[in-house]
């Protein structure tokens, strides 16, 4: 399930540091995290899961779908809770999210009033090919208005930890999209 270099033990030691190196942000991109047959089994339900449209014109538009089991018994699984409290430290009880699906025209808003709990959010992406153009990034905003925009494709595992005063939101996705989609687990823990 998770690819094999990753679960050379000198390695969580290296990401753990770059995980930890953005003090502001702590987060890491970990491409190729699955190994190649698990992945497109994953990818397979993400796209053809059952998705409903979320859509509230002042806070968010996309379509949401519940995790498959195949992922949800991935996450929950000892060994990925292990690789995961290697890197960040943070002991998993339960990753609690849903798959999220961007077209042209989805976004959420980042909103004043909603305040977020620190803690950490997974992103696993199943989206192949994207036209950067059509943007659709998940952005982090800070107090001060520093924003980091996490851009990813297929394959790619994302943990950010949110600190105090760090809120995200999904950027509008443009016309230059066209009939594509972005699929991607979102969780927290």
């Amino acid at each position: 399930m998770i690819n094999k270099i990753y679960l050379n033990p000198g390695h969580a030691s290296k990401i753990k540091k770059i995980f930890h190196a953005n003090k502001l942000l702590p987060n890491i991109k970990l491409a190729k995290f699955l190994d190649v047959a698990f992945y497109a089994a994953l990818r397979k339900e993400a796209i053809n899961a059952k998705y409903s449209q979320l859509n509230e014109p002042m806070k968010y538009r996309y379509s949401e779908a519940k995790t498959p089991k195949i992922l949800d018994k991935f996450l929950d699984s000892k060994k990925f809770k292990d690789f995961v409290f290697k890197i960040t430290g943070k002991k998993i009880r339960k990753v609690n999210g849903n798959l999220w699906s961007f077209g042209w025209k989805d976004y959420t808003m980042l909103r004043d009033k909603k305040i977020e709990k620190p803690g950490f959010d997974l992103i696993i992406d199943f989206t192949d090919l994207w036209n950067e153009d059509a943007k659709g990034f998940v952005v982090y905003v800070d107090e001060t208005g520093q924003h980091n925009k996490l851009f990813s494709i297929g394959t790619i595992l994302t943990i950010v930890q949110r600190n105090k005063n760090v809120k995200r939101y999904a950027q509008y996705v443009n016309n230059l999209a066209g009939k594509n989609r972005r699929y991607f687990y979102f969780g927290t823990f």
